[in-house]
């Protein structure tokens, strides 16, 4: 069942920049059922809630409404036969890293950049995290309008910018969201930027439908890619919540949980981990 709780975890984990994957994965480690999370992720995607008609009165203000819908759908599909493509000299990229080195250990500075002043045109970004010597890629994705785009400007991102942060990668998978690397290696950020006309041309399919993997095939406006290398062995930590034995009073299992992404043991990182009359803050359960 969808709870607040859950929902607002949902939206909380949003602005400090998760995705769909990095939030289920930390849901399914604080034991939440994998039907809820679907359920509570996929209601926050679409917006949708349940419309009861009680009385056939509704028909007519319904009626009224689909021929709106319809004349407003024509006005828009007659608008974007006549939208101006894209100006790729217009849009420009960038990764940027302080420095190309670092150890582990080290707190990873850096964001991606994006700007554009051209006609406007709606677009996906896409994000790719990979590993120097591992063949499969993890990314985030964001799609809307793209114009008048500066990512440098706070109110001029467009819900399109994402937070550049490192990454755990190796045997045993993938775990995003970290202040630093726990592993050396050498570790590639990609940024891409596409054309949804292009997407749904190339693809057969609505452009929100478009899954990541498939967007590599399609052909894109313009791309930005850096690559950080990291030495200094590695940071052991936890990789599930077996891993964890400390006793914890508040917490709900009795004991601390594995953060996934940071690979470290700790109370809680939502408020569901805590017992009742505690809270989750700073990752420990305290009395309310």
């Amino acid at each position: 069942m969808v709870t607040s709780s859950i929902l607002e975890y949902i939206n909380s984990a949003k602005k400090s920049g998760l995705n769909d994957y990095q939030i289920k994965q930390n849901l399914i480690s604080a034991g939440w059922p994998k039907e809820d999370i679907d359920n509570a992720i996929q209601s926050k995607e679409s917006g949708h809630s349940e419309v009861k008609i009680h009385s056939k009165l509704w028909i007519i203000p319904l009626i009224v409404i689909i021929i709106l819908a319809a004349s407003v759908a024509a006005y828009v599909y007659m608008f974007k036969s006549v939208e101006k493509q894209p100006d790729i000299s217009l849009l420009s990229l960038d990764i940027v890293i302080p420095k190309s080195t670092y150890e582990v250990g080290e707190k990873l500075g850096g964001e991606y950049y994006m700007k554009y002043n051209g006609p406007s045109f709606e677009g996906v970004v896409l994000y790719i995290n990979s590993k120097t010597n591992f063949e499969k890629k993890y990314f985030s994705k964001t799609r809307g309008m793209i114009r008048d785009i500066d990512f440098s400007n706070p109110e001029k991102t467009g819900m399109l910018k994402v937070a550049l942060q490192a990454f755990r990668y190796n045997e045993n998978g993938y775990s995003c969201c970290l202040d630093s690397f726990v592993e050396e290696g050498i570790y590639n950020f990609e940024m891409v930027v596409y054309d949804c006309s292009t997407i749904e041309k190339e693809l057969g399919k609505a452009c929100k439908d478009a899954e990541e993997n498939e967007l590599l095939n399609v052909q894109k406006l313009k791309s930005k890619s850096k690559s950080v290398v990291v030495s200094g062995g590695s940071i052991v930590g936890c990789k599930t919540s077996d891993d964890c034995t400390k006793i914890c009073e508040g917490c709900k299992k009795g004991k601390q949980v594995c953060e996934q992404g940071k690979g470290a043991c700790m109370d809680c990182f939502m408020d569901l981990q805590c017992n009742e009359g505690y809270k989750c803050e700073e990752n420990q359960c305290i009395l309310i």
